[in-house]
């Protein structure tokens, strides 16, 4: 089995779309963690369920590391429509494709784009030990050695 190495693509969004991107994440993100947004991945809890407590003061944060559902109908149809054009758009759609080995056709085949979450930073020191970002790649891991760390059994794009 081939190493399998991360992908970085410095240049697939503008630096235009980079900022309504960045906008509709930080009000999202800031909706959630005031409690107003209840699909949520909570600090100290890396696997489901995940539970907050609605706040009524508007200066609590909940803790949270994560938001999901980023193209839930109830979003403002505003920030709904900006996650939704990164996701669907040529960028990451093409770059799936090119990295599963797939041509268009086959994509609209055997392509299924699902969980659309984002990770956000916790307010302190949270880890999350089963994603493939937390290895260092410099030192060469191979795919057998990633395997053994995570227990991977097939293949998963984030």
């Amino acid at each position: 089995m081939a190493t399998q190495k991360p992908a970085i693509l410095p240049s697939a969004l503008s630096e235009d779309e980079i900022g309504t991107l960045r906008a509709a994440v930080e009000k999202l993100t800031e909706r959630a963690r005031k409690g107003h947004w209840p699909w949520v991945r909570t600090v100290g809890e890396q696997f489901p369920p995940w539970s907050i407590q609605q706040e009524t003061e508007a200066d609590h944060d909940v803790p949270i590391w994560g938001v999901q559902h980023l193209l839930h109908p109830d979003l403002p149809e505003v920030v709904k429509c900006v996650f939704a054009e990164v996701y669907f758009g040529d960028a990451v759609v093409e770059s799936v494709l090119e990295t599963l080995g797939l041509d268009q056709q086959e994509g609209q085949d055997r392509v299924v784009m699902d969980f659309f979450n984002l990770l956000v930073a916790p307010p302190s020191g949270f880890a999350l030990r089963w994603h493939r970002d937390a290895l260092d790649w410099s030192q060469g891991l191979t795919a057998e050695e990633e395997a053994q760390v995570f227990g991977l059994a097939h293949l998963h794009i984030q």
